[in-house]
């Protein structure tokens, strides 16, 4: 759900910047759904 809220095609029009923050938190979501999954599968 939350990668909905900060999915780049949504901030095309938003300045570079803002743009850059929104890819990092994207990111980061990515990442801790990847090692929860991990964690999910090994238990």
């Amino acid at each position: 759900k939350k990668m909905a809220e900060f999915h780049p095609d949504k901030y095309q029009n938003l300045p570079e910047s803002v743009r850059q923050l929104i890819e990092s938190q994207a990111q980061q979501l990515n990442e801790a759904r990847t090692l929860l999954k991990s964690y999910l599968d090994n238990n």
